[in-house]
Parts: C-alpha cells; structure tokens; sequence
C-alpha cells in the first residue's frame, strides 16, 4: 500500500552486547548474522536482500528504520529488535517484502517476541509505509512459542504506544499448552495503547505444533471455563484502543470447521490461520475505546466505521466483485455499518465519490458523507499565520483543518505534518514533521494545531511555507 500525502541463510553465531555493531545513519545496511545498535538519530535502510539472516538489533535512540526487502529470522535468544531505552520512539517504515520471525524454543520453554521492550521503556513505535512503497509492500512478524510459554509478538508489557498509520502489517501469534492441557493463543499487541489509523493490520494465528483439538473449538471466544480447554486472547491487550482509519482483517486458512485441527502443514509455523468472527468482533478489553472510521472485515463480516450518523446509505458507496447487488444501508447511532455474509459481496470495499475524498478520508480520517456517487469528503488544510518563537526566534505554523461534515463528538484529530521553507526560489527544505493533534471547541468548528519550525539553514530575503498532511 502506498503512502498518500496531501499538499496544503541462517546462522547462529553469537556475539556479546559489547561486540554490538554500531548502524551509520542515512547508510543503507545489508544485515549479516550479527547484533546491531542504533545510538544516535536519523533514518536506517536495513536490507537481507530476501534472504533469511539471524540479524538482532537493540534501539538506543529514537530513530527512524526502513526495511527494504529485509528478511530477520532468530534462532537463537533475544528479540530481533529489542529497544533497550526509555522514552524511544521508533517508526518502522515498510517498502518491498519483509519478514521479521523468531523460532528459539531452549528446552521448549521460552518464547520470543518480535519487537520488545521492558515495561520500564514504554517506547513509542509507529508503522508506516515508505513514501516510495511499491503496491503489495508487507511486513510480517510472527513470535515464536512453546510448550510452558507465550507471547505477544509485540511485547511491551502493557506499557508504550502502537500505531499503524500506514502500509500493510502481517501479525501471526502462535500457541503454548499449560499442563492442564489448555491451550493458549496470546494477543498480537501488549503495549499501553493501540492505535490504527491508517493501513491494513491482517491478524493471524501460526501454530508450531498440533493442538490435537478441533480448530473451532480452539477459536470461538475466550471463556473462564477450564473445561473448555480454549482460550484465544483478544488481539490487542492493551488499556486504551482506538481505531480512526485503515482496515484491520484476517487472512488464511479457516478453521472453524469441526473437521479442522489448529495444526502446520509440515513443518512448525508453515500454516497461517484466520482468526473467527467472534474473535475479530471484539479485538479488545481496553477499558477506553474509541472506534470512529475504518473497517474491520473477517471471513463473515464487514463494518465499516465512520458514516454520518444513522445516515441512508446508497449501494454505490460500496464496490465488489460479485454478481449481486449490495444493499442499501443504513448507520447506526455511531456511524457504523455492518453486513454479514460477505461471501456473497466478494472483494467488499468502499466506494470513494473521487480520488480526492479518499486522501482526505485516508489521511484525516474524515467522517464519511453517502452520495449516490460514492463516499464523499470535503476538508481544507492551511496555514492561518505565523508568529515567532520568542525565545529562538524560529516560525510557529498556526494551521487550520476545516472538515465540513465531521460527526459532532469527534473534538480530535492526530495528524502527520510536514512543513516545508522555500526561501526566494531556492529548493524547498524540511523545517518540521510531526504527529500533530489538532483540536477544537465545539462542533462545526474547524480544528487547530501549532507547528514550531527549525531553522532551514538556507537564507534569503523572502521566505514561504507549505505543509502537507501525510498518513
């Protein structure tokens, strides 16, 4: 998926954490079966070339990484990414296809996330497709388990923040049996709070062995009755959810058929499984939820978020590749929409009026207007003035989003921004980019952010500046 922007083999060698290898910012790096440290800012393009190396790298320093067909398989102790400092934020930007996988099982007891982090960090990390993406860019991490453990995939321990603001995101967590024969699917996210807002996160179960019990009565909904011998976590364990955009789904093989064991093909990992309706129904117990656009669909069942309240909604809102004609709908009190039975609507999505309503709602997550057209969403963003920062004396952006149309209990909105300075007709420089969060009093009101600039190091006698919005 690409990012849209608006203008307004294997090896186990070990090496100690002294022997770490330091990563040359703004380099490109073709990983090797060593551990790596990032310490000091600026963005990294880590490649394998597609092939399977049993690279590690430990974050020390908020940085930004693109991976670039780059191929991460652990088979031995310790994360493939672990970030050992507080107060780190890490943006994992995503271009070609990337797989980041973990097997160490010592002794079958220890499993091993993906990307890690003590509960004492409580990093930040965003996901995001690369401005260069091709369309089919993926990246997929997959934990491994054992017979006495598990473990989320993304393992912050309830701390630190998640969000997947663009590109495409393959999750698959796999399974432990305690020793009352229960058997356990962990969550794909341990982390404080869990955002999607743009982008597709596709949640998967990967078994490393054979359950010996039938796949449906592994993933019906979690229960507190040890006699079920099942439990699937929800997906996100984490206290605060929220959904603004993007689609989260489910890919792979069904299971939910009596005949159907939970179990890999041949050999451990090699089987991805679809997790059930009811499991995708409810993705989380966040004691805060805030679900207010985008679109959760499983093998079943397709809601989509986002949708003026209790507004008609046209069949021509929706596309797919069926025969049949989807029905009219009508929205809920919360602007949702769903349809069952989506075998008959094959390839179900949105409809957008034209391609600038789908920027706009793709990177503002905009409330959705039904016309006989499409989805249709209007917006202006611009900058309302400028002051100076009276202490460094660089610009502070004041900007305004208009978003005629927005449901009324939506007083938020986070936004990525980027500001750019062109002084007299020289070449455009980056001054600022940042998640904003714009705000406003009341409804039918435009919302507001500030946005301090740095120097642009470049001078001049006349300067202008132009922000984008860019998911």
């Amino acid at each position: 998926m690409k990012r849209i922007s608006l203008a307004l083999l294997i090896c186990g060698l070990t090496l100690s954490a002294s022997a770490q290898l330091a990563l040359t910012p703004d380099t490109t790096t073709t990983l090797e079966a060593k551990p790596y440290a990032i310490d000091t800012s600026g963005s990294y393009t880590l490649t394998t070339n597609g092939d399977p190396v049993a690279a590690r790298l430990t974050i020390n320093h908020s940085a930004t990484i693109i991976l670039k067909d780059c191929y991460i398989q652990r088979t031995s102790q310790y994360s493939p990414i672990t970030i050992a400092k507080p107060g780190i934020t890490l943006e994992i930007q995503i271009a070609g296809t990337n797989d980041i996988l973990t097997d160490y099982n010592a002794n079958d007891t220890t499993a091993t996330p993906v990307i890690s982090a003590a509960a004492s960090c409580a990093p930040t990390l965003l996901f995001a497709a690369h401005p260069n993406a091709t369309d089919g860019s993926e990246l997929l991490l997959r934990a491994s388990s054992s017979t006495h453990d598990t473990t989320p995939p993304i393992q912050f321990n309830g701390t630190g923040t998640v969000t997947f603001r663009s590109g495409t995101v393959r999750i698959a967590t796999s399974e432990e049996k305690d020793a009352s024969s229960i058997y356990w699917i962990p969550a794909l996210v341990s982390a404080e709070t869990v955002t999607l807002r743009g982008g597709t996160v596709i949640a998967q179960m990967c078994p490393r062995d054979n359950l010996g019990i039938k796949g449906n009565k592994l993933i019906e909904k979690q229960s507190t009755s040890s006699t079920r011998l099942k439990y699937v976590n929800v997906l996100f364990d984490c206290a605060t959810f929220n959904m603004f955009g993007g689609m989260l789904t489910t890919q792979g093989t069904s299971c939910t058929s009596s005949s159907t064991n939970l179990a890999p093909t041949a050999t451990p990992y090699d089987t991805f499984y679809a997790y059930s309706p009811p499991a995708m129904a409810t993705p989380t117990a966040a004691t805060t939820q805030r679900i207010t656009g985008g679109v959760n669909r499983d093998k079943l069942t397709f809601s989509c978020y986002g949708f003026q309240a209790n507004a008609s909604i046209p069949s021509a809102c929706f596309t797919h590749t069926g025969t049949k004609t989807f029905p009219e709908q009508t929205a809920n009190a919360s602007g949702t929409v769903t349809q069952l039975n989506i075998s008959d609507y094959p390839n179900l999505e949105l409809k957008y009026a034209d391609s600038t309503s789908e920027a706009y709602a793709t990177v503002f997550n905009a409330t959705l207007t039904p016309t006989e057209t499409g989805c249709s969403v209007k917006a202006t963003l611009g900058i309302n003035h400028i002051s100076l920062d009276p202490q460094t004396l660089q610009p502070i952006l004041h900007i305004t989003l208009d978003l005629p149309g927005e449901n009324s209990s939506i007083l938020q909105k986070i936004i990525n921004v980027q500001a750019y300075c062109t002084m007299d007709d020289q070449t455009p420089i980056l001054v600022a980019e940042e998640e904003l969060t714009f705000t406003r009093a009341s409804s039918n009101t435009p919302f507001t952010a500030i946005l301090p600039c740095r120097d642009s190091g470049i001078t001049g006698t006349t300067a202008r500046y132009t922000i984008k919005a860019c998911n």
